[in-house]
């Protein structure tokens, strides 16, 4: 964001373990997005509330090639005291419900990223999985345009909206 100092807003989103922390920007956060596990319909977990990280130590997984989600998978699994395998890195979501959905394993996904959700795959809460922040950035120290309040409250307005129909689920 910085490179380009026309842009007034920007969405970002970063995990605990390294928070957006930057003295040119001034952040809001919309919401919290929880990270949730995939798996096939048929799968002895589908059914779950929420599903302890240490029962799946001898599931293989998909993960997204070099993505942050990657990062979770291998936080969580550690504070469980074990070591994922991965059978396959998919390049993005759609394609990870796929190798889901096939049985090549079970995958970690962001609730925002699972609006297209595969009718063969379900997402269940992951116990003491991370949620991740989606914040709304702007330079510190600038006026924004109305065009960009406006923006601004409509964002919020969504975020509220989004949170409210998930703390309902």
């Amino acid at each position: 964001m910085h490179g380009d100092r026309r842009r007034e807003l920007t969405m970002l989103w970063d995990y605990p373990w390294q928070p957006i922390r930057d003295p040119e920007l001034a952040t809001a956060t919309l919401m919290s997005d929880p990270t949730l596990l995939l798996l096939p319909r048929d799968h002895p977990f589908a059914g779950a509330d929420a599903v302890p990280v240490a029962a799946l130590e001898d599931q293989m997984w998909i993960v997204r090639d070099e993505h942050p989600v990657a990062d979770v998978l291998r936080r969580v699994c550690r504070s469980a005291g074990f070591e994922p395998e991965v059978a396959f890195a998919a390049n993005d979501y759609q394609e990870t419900q796929g190798m889901v959905a096939a049985g090549i394993g079970i995958a970690l996904a962001p609730h925002l990223a699972l609006s297209a959700l595969r009718p063969d795959v379900v997402a269940v809460p992951l116990e003491k999985a991370p949620n991740r922040r989606i914040l709304l950035a702007h330079l510190a120290g600038r006026r924004l345009s109305a065009a960009a309040r406006e923006a601004t409250a409509v964002f919020r307005s969504v975020a509220n909206t989004r949170a409210s129909s998930q703390n309902q689920d």
